[in-house]
C-alpha cells in the first residue's frame, strides 16, 4: 500500500539467465499478483508499474518477453498470448492466452496503456 500512496515504481531486474526462466518469472507475477492475469502480463510487457505493487521491468527484460497482442479480437475484447520459448528444435507450442480489460485498469495505467499500444 505504501507505493500506492507514494507513486513510486520498483524496478525489478531480476537475474534470468534464459527464455524459460523470464517466461516462469513472468507467469508466477501475472497470476500472482492481484487483477487479472492478462492486464498484469500486458503492464509487464509495456514497462507500465503495476498498481497493487508498482513494479516494472527494465527495457531489457520487456523486449525479451515474447507476447502477441490480439486487439479486438471480438468486438470489445482484448487479448494477450503468452508464448513459451522453443524448446531445442521444437517450434513454440502457443502459450496461454489471457484476456485483457482496459476498463478494469486504474485511470493512471489505463491511459499510458492506451498511449503505449496506441489507441
Amino acid at each position: 500500500m505504501k507505493n500506492l500512496r507514494n507513486h513510486t515504481t520498483t524496478l525489478l531486474d531480476p537475474n534470468v539467465q534464459s527464455q524459460n526462466e523470464l517466461y516462469g518469472l513472468c507467469e508466477r507475477l501475472s497470476n500472482g499478483l492481484p487483477g487479472l492475469t492478462g492486464n498484469t502480463l500486458l503492464l509487464l510487457r509495456l514497462g507500465v508499474p503495476t498498481p497493487s505493487a508498482g513494479l516494472a521491468f527494465p527495457q531489457a527484460l520487456r523486449e525479451q518477453m515474447t507476447v502477441q497482442f490480439y486487439l479486438d479480437a471480438r468486438p470489445g475484447k482484448h487479448f494477450i498470448r503468452h508464448e513459451r520459448p522453443a524448446s531445442g528444435a521444437e517450434p513454440s507450442g502457443g502459450g496461454p492466452v489471457h484476456r485483457f480489460w482496459l476498463s478494469r485498469l486504474p485511470i493512471p495505467q489505463k491511459h499510458q496503456v492506451i498511449d503505449r499500444l496506441g489507441l
